[in-house]
């Protein structure tokens, strides 16, 4: 009875002196760096595609993502884990072209940074933009992907009827 009595004593004294080791750790930790700051700015845009150029303040990654306007990416952290992700350059700026959008409709761009050791991310940042352009020639790509195309024929005035046809620009096949 008297040597679980000291077993127990002295697994009570150990957990104190754990529990004090680790307030102490605490208290000495290093404040973590302050957190980057990020901005956005679109370049170009098109009905189909958007070029747009990240900076940060500091080295590190970036993350991004384009949203229909009515979704919202809630934080940093969520957007480097399901966004596109990337690393900076020297200049801790990175122009990156999207060429899969559709067009008329309204998005968003969120864009973070984090510095990387530790991770400390940014605020989100966040552009709104619209691909709802008038059509100005008679035909007009919307969408290209590596299986379809999505286009608009603008009948000219007058006109009952139209052919088209696709081809291959490499080699002239028909599709």
């Amino acid at each position: 009875l008297m040597k679980k009595f000291f077993q127990v004593l002295g697994i009570l004294a150990a957990v104190s002196l754990l529990s004090v080791a680790c307030k102490e750790s605490k208290v000495e930790k290093p404040d973590a760096p302050d957190a980057p700051v990020v901005s956005v700015e679109i370049d170009e845009l098109s009905r189909t595609a958007v070029t747009f150029t990240v900076t940060a303040d500091s080295p590190g990654d970036y993350a991004w993502k384009i949203v229909p306007a009515e979704d919202v990416v809630n934080d940093a952290e969520s957007l480097f884990e399901f966004g596109e992700t990337g690393m900076f350059d020297e200049s801790n700026s990175v122009t990156v072209t999207y060429n899969e959008l559709e067009g008329g409709k309204e998005w968003t761009l969120y864009v973070a940074a984090r510095k990387i050791n530790p991770y400390v991310y940014s605020a989100l940042g966040e552009e709104n933009f619209s691909t709802m352009f008038d059509y100005e020639d008679m035909i007009t790509l919307e969408k290209v992907t590596t299986n379809t195309v999505t286009y608009h024929i603008e009948m000219p005035e007058g006109a009952s009827a139209y052919r088209h046809m696709l081809v291959d620009y490499n080699d002239f096949l028909f599709i």
